[in-house]
Parts: C-alpha cells; sequence; structure tokens
C-alpha cells in the first residue's frame, strides 16, 4: 500500500538518521524520492536544521553536558545494533499519547545530538593571560636576535579592516590557539620609535576568540608582568602590545593611539 504524503512527513520529522531502519522509515523515505512536494518540505527542514546548528554554536554548554549526551544517545540509539521487536500490546491504551511522546523523546535525542554536535564545532577560547604570556614569549625570543621566522606566515583567516595595508608592510605570523585547521591570531614584530632597539610584539585576536575580551572596554593599563605590555579592545579584535621596560613611555602612547 503506498504511503500518503502526510504520513511520510510526519515520520521522517520525529526521525533520528541513524535509527531510520524500520519498514516504516524506509517507506516514507522512498515516497520522498518519488514525491517532489515531500522531497522539497524535507530539504527545507535540512537547512532548519543546519541553521538550528549554527544558532547552537552561540548558546553555553556546561562543562561535562557533552560526554553526558552522547553516553545517552549511545545507549538509547545504538545504531549498530539490531532492532528489538517489540511484543505486541495487550491493550490499544492511548495510541495517540503515546505516539506523541514517542516523537519528543525521539525529537529530545535529535536536538541532543545537535548540541553535542554544536559543542565540538565551537570555536575554542583563550585566556587573555595566556595571551600576555605568549606575547612575552615571543619578545624575549626577538630579544635574543631571533625574529618569528618560526612561525608560519598569516593564512588570512580573519581580516582586520583598517590594517590591510599595515598588515603588508609587516612579517604578519599566524598563531594557532586550539590546535584546529586555520589561524586563530596573528603576531608582528614591529618598531614602537626610531630608536634603537625598540622592538615590540603586537598580537592580534578576534575578540570572540579571547575569554574576558569585554572586560577590556577601550583599553587596559599597562601591565609589567610578565613583561611590560598593554591589552586593548578596539572594535571586534583586541590588541596585545609587549615591549621591553625602556620603551614604557612609548608604549603608553601605542595604547591610547590604539584605543582612539
Amino acid at each position: 500500500m503506498a504511503m500518503d504524503c502526510n504520513s511520510a512527513q510526519r515520520i521522517l520529522d520525529v526521525t533520528v538518521q541513524h535509527l531510520r531502519r524500520d519498514r516504516e522509515t524506509q517507506s516514507a523515505l522512498a515516497h520522498m524520492r518519488q514525491c517532489a512536494d515531500c522531497r522539497s518540505v524535507w530539504q527545507a527542514r535540512q537547512r532548519f536544521d543546519d541553521d538550528l546548528l549554527v544558532a547552537l554554536d552561540d548558546v553555553e554548554i556546561p562543562v561535562g553536558l557533552e560526554a553526558r549526551l552522547l553516553a545517552a544517545v549511545k545507549a538509547v540509539a545504538r545504531p549498530n545494533a539490531p532492532q528489538a521487536v517489540p511484543p505486541a500490546p495487550l491493550a490499544t491504551g492511548r495510541p495517540r499519547v503515546r505516539g506523541w511522546m514517542a516523537a519528543a523523546a525521539t525529537l529530545f535525542l535529535a536536538v541532543a545530538a545537535w548540541q553535542a554536535v554544536a559543542w565540538q564545532m565551537r570555536p575554542r577560547q583563550v585566556a587573555l593571560e595566556d595571551l600576555r604570556v605568549r606575547a612575552a614569549e615571543l619578545l624575549e625570543q626577538v630579544s635574543r636576535g631571533d625574529d618569528l621566522s618560526a612561525l608560519p606566515a598569516f593564512d588570512g583567516a580573519f581580516r582586520v579592516d583598517g590594517l590591510s595595508g599595515w598588515l603588508q608592510s609587516v612579517d604578519a605570523r599566524g598563531l594557532d590557539l586550539d590546535g584546529r585547521k586555520g589561524h586563530d591570531g596573528l603576531a608582528a614584530m614591529v618598531q614602537l620609535s626610531q630608536s634603537p632597539g625598540s622592538k615590540a610584539i603586537v598580537l592580534i585576536v578576534p575578540a570572540s576568540r579571547v575569554a574576558g575580551a569585554s572586560r577590556l572596554a577601550a583599553g587596559d593599563a599597562v601591565r609589567y608582568a610578565p613583561a611590560p605590555h598593554v591589552a586593548v579592545r578596539s572594535g571586534d579584535y583586541v590588541y596585545i602590545c609587549c615591549t621591553t621596560p625602556a620603551h614604557l613611555p612609548v608604549l603608553e602612547r601605542w595604547a591610547a593611539g590604539a584605543a582612539a
């Protein structure tokens, strides 16, 4: 017996992909392949799922939730296990209520899986203190007479508006902050003034990747550990400039100009 559109859409709407093994679901999928209208509805729902996954990227996920969700999904779904055939019910009871409960449970598993995937895909933030230490380490490196050639050239993973000309005039190097593909920040060695030895390290990182960036506001006071530096948030980016103690006045003027 051919399946109608309403039945096919109802089944596919509450079915987790790796559970599509029963005969009813296979019939619904076969109907969708033959029916352009149902296929259009299904594709629209798939796009909604994708949009939901992107939206979930901004949701704060509690610590440990990912492991619990994955364990629950694995325990309930068991995609590689054969599907057990439930015994025939002794009484009809309230099939409509049971159907809604089953649909809700399946939908919960789907949302849980989306949240787990979104948690894995969300960009990882780096602590501001870690960036301060990284800048100080690079400053010590160039103070010894080395350069930043050990770092890979910046791959342009993000665009810093208003600094395109400046980036072309310096040897911008890429920073990998989370071990994933693509650079998360850039580092450059610059001269703060015309005086010899006024070398400084500038780090530029998108503010969305820096934990605590909102507390920076327009700028931060000059700090002296682990090396003289200042952190400034301007627009969508956090700038950290680190130099030697002899050039603190220049650093303060740089901070005031960067925050303007």
